[in-house]
């Protein structure tokens, strides 16, 4: 039934907000490391095989967009 796999999807949503709100300070610390190695001249690497070689691409996109 539709409504129920509506229902699901924001129930996942709802847990996924919970989880990165906890891991803020972790999120908000990487981030910190990211623009300390980019300000200091550093490079950042993205690497995948498959599927995830598509997700590093569109990671660094991101990144630099």
């Amino acid at each position: 039934m539709p409504a129920d796999r509506v229902r699901a999807s924001f129930t996942t949503l709802a847990r996924l907000l919970e989880t990165t709100i906890a891991e803020r300070d972790r999120i908000a610390s990487l981030a910190e490391r990211y623009l300390a190695a980019f300000r200091g001249g550093g490079t950042i690497f993205f690497a995948g095989n498959g599927g995830s070689a598509a997700d590093a691409q569109h990671m660094a996109a991101d990144l630099v967009g």
